[in-house]
């Protein structure tokens, strides 16, 4: 009997000194998630860097006296929506983000979004079977592209420097769209006749 418990004590000692060894074994694998893991601020992050675990860069504001002073883009606050929600992405990019009500009752949301610091597309949708045409909208030269797949309408346009990006999800009316882009190109300092 003695001997017998003495099995059993040395059995449970390899068991606990087996799954110790295992939980602490690190392998290239892991310790590759777990560099790539690290918060990388925006300055360090490039093409190369990983970007798991890094925090969200989208970062509330509220006034455009915030969005002035991190980005200096200056825009007007008198003609954005009182419901609208203000973000600066990565100290680079703002975002304002709204929503209007459309004929059939249905919500359909709104993006602006202006940078100084790029010439590539901002309005972060992809989409490879997009139509792209130039318009004259209200005086202002706008590449309008539309995603038939995503019912989105994004209308680029640039001014003093800097690139504006309107986006529309969802289908508005004709009258509802000059009313929202007017005071789009009022919020971004355009002067209209």
């Amino acid at each position: 009997m003695k001997n017998t418990k003495k099995y059993i004590a040395l059995f449970f000692a390899a068991s606990l000194c087996i799954s110790m060894c295992a939980c602490g074994k690190t392998d290239e694998s892991s310790s590759a998630s777990a560099s790539s893991s690290e918060t990388v601020s925006s300055s360090e992050a490039s093409e190369d860097t990983p970007t798991t675990g890094m925090p969200n860069p989208m970062i509330g504001v509220g006034s455009v006296d915030e969005i002035e002073s991190q980005t200096g883009i200056k825009l007007e606050s008198k003609y954005i929506p009182s419901d609208a929600e203000m973000f600066v992405i990565n100290d680079t990019l703002v975002e304002i983000q709204s929503s209007v009500e459309n004929a059939d009752g249905d919500e359909v949301k709104t993006y602006l979004r202006a940078s100084k610091t790029t010439t590539e597309d901002i309005s972060g949708v992809y989409d490879d079977n997009m139509t792209s045409s130039e318009e004259e909208l209200s005086n202002v030269k706008v590449t309008h592209r539309y995603s038939e797949s995503l019912k989105t309408d994004i209308y680029d346009f640039e001014k003093d420097g800097v690139k504006f990006c309107y986006i529309i999800e969802g289908e508005i009316s004709q009258m509802t769209f000059g009313e929202l882009f007017d005071s789009v190109l009022l919020t971004c300092g355009f002067e209209l006749n």
